[in-house]
């Protein structure tokens, strides 16, 4: 399967400079997701774990779900922030931004919307819970302050943290966020991880562990939340497109059809979020559970919409349970429809002067910002009232070219692409 390109300036020097250092696995790009690494860590302290995986991971490749009716599956979500009162203690909002990331990802709306024809709604939706193991009022989030905990280290405190804050994993998907996560096996620090489900399923390992800037993309975030969304991936039991191991070739696989054979990580970055041609195929950069920066990652294929819900089937029927949604109060999602709030340019093209309407239900305050393809800010209007109305951009200096309008709530964000012309 070829994908086709995302060129927003075809500059071919850099491009060919790109892939060259792209494909170089010691170049300097951050290893965000510490999954591969501690499941052979995992593996080679637990041998019974790895055998209850390996047993587990043949029912994940011959088991099939029936596709012709899909029904809604409801996770509910805890966040337990561990913190020192600092940066890492990231606000509500921060925590609600990212299941609305969720929403949008796995459900192939929002900012998540696409044509790609391999591309599915997985038919999997997030629950902030709001009634915890008890049966007490929760917002879903939790909070432990404790200056031990906010250094995070998987050979030092990884069990009496995820310990300490688990609930019940049958039930609620716990994420637990932390200033860092140090692993020295690395010889230095993770971004984000969690283990494949077959080995720790319902077991004190089993949920999400990222360092606090992921989460969500309001406030301190320095994504779009997708590294996270990466990491539930893995919970739901997804290898990395090139397979279980970082270190793997063009004779390994994910076990997804649809998914093209790559080998070893590579990072696509913005704003070309240009596809090399690896293992005789273009890489598919925009999966989520690809190393690609989060402006290029938008999808999950139709087989890994199955491998993850055959996963669910087998491993986590209790979480997504009817009696389970009740429980913890996330039944209202089992009907939710997505919202088709977006940003609309209008003309497009243009030239130098055009409209943004907004089709907000309720409109906030705002900012709207006009980046150029190689990420120059070119325009910016900040509004402390809420505007109902069309936004009129006025942009007398400009290239013909590609253009992004970005707009910035404090709990939404909205990307448009616009064309300038003379």
């Amino acid at each position: 399967m070829k994908v086709s390109f995302r060129i927003c300036c075809l500059l071919i020097a850099i491009w060919v400079t790109g892939l060259a250092s792209g494909f170089a696995q010691g170049s300097g790009q951050p290893q965000k997701c510490g999954t591969s690494a501690l499941m052979d860590r995992l593996f080679s302290q637990n041998p019974d774990l790895k055998a209850r995986f390996d047993a587990d991971h043949e029912l994940a490749s011959t088991n099939k779900v029936e596709s012709d009716s899909i029904p809604l599956l409801v996770i509910p979500v805890v966040f337990h922030i561990f913190h020192n009162n600092g940066i890492e203690n990231i606000s509500d909002e921060a925590c609600k931004s990212q299941v609305e990331i969720f929403n949008e990802d796995f459900g192939k709306y929002g900012l998540a919307t696409n044509s790609n024809p391999v591309s599915a709604d997985t038919r999997i939706r997030f629950c902030l819970a709001t009634v915890d193991p008890d049966g007490n009022p929760t917002t879903g989030i939790d909070r432990y302050e404790d200056i031990n905990s906010i250094f995070y280290d998987v050979d030092v405190n990884e069990e009496a943290i995820m310990k300490a804050g688990s609930w019940d994993p049958s039930r609620y998907l716990n994420i637990f966020v932390v200033n860092t996560i140090n692993y020295a096996a690395i010889g230095g620090t993770l971004e984000a991880y969690a283990y494949y489900p077959g080995a720790v399923a319902n077991t004190w390992r089993d949920g999400v562990v990222t360092r606090y800037y992921w989460v969500g993309r309001i406030e301190n975030a320095i994504g779009m939340g997708r590294v996270v969304t990466h990491e539930v991936g893995h919970y739901l039991n997804l290898f990395h497109p090139w397979g279980p191991r970082d270190d793997s070739s063009c004779d390994e696989d994910d076990e997804v059809d649809d998914t093209p054979l790559c080998e070893f990580p590579f990072y696509a970055s913005g704003p070309f979020c240009l596809a090399p041609e690896n293992c005789g195929e273009y890489r598919q950069i925009e999966n989520m559970m690809d190393y690609s920066e989060d402006t290029c990652r938008y999808m999950f294929s139709y087989g890994q919409m199955l491998r993850m819900r055959n996963t669910i089937s087998r491993l986590r029927g209790t979480l997504v349970s009817g009696e389970n949604a009740v429980r913890t109060q996330c039944e209202q999602l089992i009907n939710f429809q997505p919202t088709q709030e977006r940003i609309i340019p209008f003309p497009n093209p243009a030239q130098g002067n055009f409209m943004v309407d907004l089709s907000f239900t309720n409109p906030e305050p705002y900012t709207l910002s006009v980046y150029d393809c190689y990420g120059q800010l070119m325009y910016q209007k900040v509004e402390d009232s809420p505007v109902r109305g069309p936004i009129p951009v006025s942009l007398t200096d400009y290239k013909p070219g590609i253009f992004w309008v970005i707009l910035r709530t404090k709990t939404k964000w909205y990307k448009e692409k616009v064309v300038f012309v003379r």
